[in-house]
């Protein structure tokens, strides 16, 4: 243990009767070893680093992070009880994520316990877990569930603009994904390589859940709100096992979050087995108040989609407005008009594109032509004369 963190350890166990403790530990280890082989020093060295960087997200700047042979112990300052086991689970959760999208780490598993020791008990716990000097803090967030070469940097919040209402009540979140921490931001073809097994997607949407879930608490506790929808792959969704995974991401929302955290659906082919989507749609249903599914815009048909029964149905726009796209859209919406399902399309991202669905049957629209916000806000006014005036 370094020198700066046992002093602080010194002057907590000094002045603290008992000490509110969450401990971390690491099954499996031998089995990630002998996974690893000769890259186990590396391998090692990539699951405590970055381990100790997704627990300092989730504690106080002052808490106390220890780590260990086989995981970390965690002092808490401030909270206690129900809060330090609230704590210790979503911690638990984040590092199960970030395992699953890991070479080799995927084999491990986490036990997590929370727990209030006297100092004498948890110096008896200190040596039990053999304390050992801690990886260093990164300066920059490491890729909690993001797969290699994709980072997730940080989120984005798109207006889905109402065309009817004329407002922004809600808004895409879009994840800001670079190759490295400052580096350039990552096309959709490279995030999909970089994420292309299936496992490593469904980590990597559940830290986009888990990072909208914090960004709408923070809203909510200015005493405003609305409504987010987070993207997740059908890539991953479309595997009962993953899937399962995501719904218990989703169960962990208290009732006030559910009801404004919604889920978008994307990259699903044209092709999807049908009782996959049906399936799909029918399991994230329960845990939301409102699904949306992504379809090609050209589709022949939507009949699969629908199957989902997602309310809203939609379609990314093109680049470039040309005769056969008016001709997708025009199809697009009344195939979703015969489905009963309400539309909306995203990739509105020049004047030309906005105003030409803004004259459709969609009901939402987004893209960068619409606004992009640092952080979710109150939902607004956005009358269609003062947003085509700006395209005139």
């Amino acid at each position: 243990m370094d020198d700066a963190v046992m002093q602080a350890l010194k002057r907590h166990l000094a002045d603290a009767e008992t000490l509110d403790v969450s401990r971390f530990q690491f099954l499996d280890m031998e089995a990630v070893r002998e996974a690893a082989g000769p890259l186990w020093p590396d391998v090692r060295s990539r699951v405590f680093t970055a381990s100790q960087s997704i627990i300092e997200r989730r504690i106080a700047e002052d808490d106390l992070v220890v780590p260990c042979a086989t995981g970390f112990l965690v002092i808490y300052r401030a909270i206690t009880g129900e809060m330090a086991e609230q704590t210790t689970r979503r911690v638990r959760a984040d590092l199960e994520r970030f395992f699953l999208g890991e070479r080799f780490a995927e084999l491990l598993r986490v036990e997590a316990t929370s727990e209030t020791l006297t100092p004498a008990e948890f110096q008896a716990a200190l040596a039990a877990a053999g304390a050992e000097p801690p990886a260093p803090r990164p300066s920059a967030p490491a890729p909690a569930a993001s797969g290699p070469g994709a980072v997730l940097q940080a989120l984005e919040f798109q207006n889905a603009w109402d065309v009817r209402k004329e407002a922004v009540a809600c808004f895409f979140v879009r994840p800001d994904v670079r190759e490295h921490p400052g580096g350039p931001e990552l096309s959709r073809a490279a995030l999909s390589s970089a994420l292309a097994r299936p496992e490593a997607r469904l980590a990597f949407d559940i830290d986009v859940l888990s990072r909208t879930r914090e960004a709408l608490e923070a809203l909510l506790k200015t005493g405003t709100r609305c409504a987010l929808i987070a993207p997740a792959d059908f890539r991953a969704l479309a595997s009962s096992r993953l899937r399962a995974r995501y719904v218990s991401a989703l169960a962990e929302l208290p009732s006030e979050l559910r009801a404004l955290l919604w889920v978008r659906v994307t990259g699903a082919p044209a092709d999807a087995p049908a009782a996959v989507m049906a399936e799909t749609g029918r399991t994230l249903l329960p845990y939301l108040n409102q699904l949306f599914f992504d379809a090609p815009l050209s589709s022949a048909t939507l009949e699969r989609a629908a199957d989902s029964e997602a309310q809203w149905l939609g379609a990314r726009l093109p680049a470039r407005l040309t005769g056969a796209v008016r001709q997708d859209v025009d199809r697009f919406l009344a195939q979703a008009e015969r489905a009963g399902r309400s539309v909306y399309f995203h990739g509105a991202d020049d004047w030309e594109m906005l105003r030409f669905a803004s004259r459709s049957k969609a009901r939402l629209l987004v893209g960068a032509a619409l606004g992009v916000h640092d952080a979710p806000c109150a939902p607004y006014r956005l009358t269609r004369n003062g947003l085509l005036a700006r395209a005139a």
